[in-house]
């Protein structure tokens, strides 16, 4: 999901139920991550993502 998508509609203050909290989120910054399961194996690997909500390489936790 692109950053404008997230902060559209308290997208972001809804899910974690807390305005303020998600305010402080977006002024800080944080990082855009995807997991896909492999239909495979059930493996799950997590994506970073830029503001675009593109994937930019793998996300190493």
């Amino acid at each position: 999901m692109s950053a404008p998508w997230i902060e559209g509609n308290n997208r972001l203050a809804n899910a974690i139920g807390d305005s303020d909290l998600a305010d402080d989120t977006i002024s800080e910054g944080c990082i855009s991550v995807i997991a896909k399961i492999s239909e495979i194996n059930g493996v799950v690997e997590y994506y970073r993502l830029n503001h675009l909500g593109q994937e930019i390489g793998p996300w190493l936790n």
